[in-house]
């Protein structure tokens, strides 16, 4: 069986972090080009997903 990979708390913010550090300003550009809802509400599920994978 293999062996699951435990990652510090630390690591893991700090990769939380860098992937909103690329994600919002694309988020930003998508909302001046599509509509804010849409753009918004993705982005939540996507928030949602993230949190779900970080704890």
């Amino acid at each position: 069986m293999a062996r699951r990979v435990h990652q510090t708390p630390g690591s893991r913010l700090s990769g939380y972090a860098a992937a909103l550090a690329v994600a919002v300003p694309v988020a930003g550009r998508l909302v001046d080009r599509l509509r804010p809802r849409r753009v918004l509400a993705c982005c939540l599920v996507a928030n949602m997903a993230a949190y779900a994978v970080l704890l």
